[in-house]
């Protein structure tokens, strides 16, 4: 992947198991002129950042809390200033700041 330069549209990271909302929610994003980038599990996320993907947001199904690997992860991503929480039994959005 190529690292985001500060020239192109903002790049969004979506986690998520579950692909179907992965899918909804990266379709609505790039309906919305927004580089979205689905990614299955928080290691997928890790790993794009290691490799210099750069992220305005990260979308993160709640599902994924559940997991301490993945909190972990979360907490240390200084890099990513916003994360947005998805939890599938509430529906609305739980913004964390980084």
């Amino acid at each position: 992947m190529a690292p985001h330069s500060q020239k192109s549209m903002p790049i969004v990271l979506v986690v998520s198991s579950d692909w179907m909302l992965r899918t909804m929610v990266r379709a609505e994003l790039r309906e919305a002129n927004i580089e979205a980038l689905a990614m299955q599990a928080t290691s997928d996320m890790a790993d794009a950042l290691a490799h210099g993907v750069v992220s305005s947001l990260i979308v993160v199904d709640g599902a994924e809390l559940k997991n301490a690997a993945a909190l972990e992860v979360l907490a240390s991503e200084s890099a990513v200033r916003f994360r947005i929480i998805l939890w599938p039994a509430v529906l609305p959005l739980f913004c964390l700041r980084g």
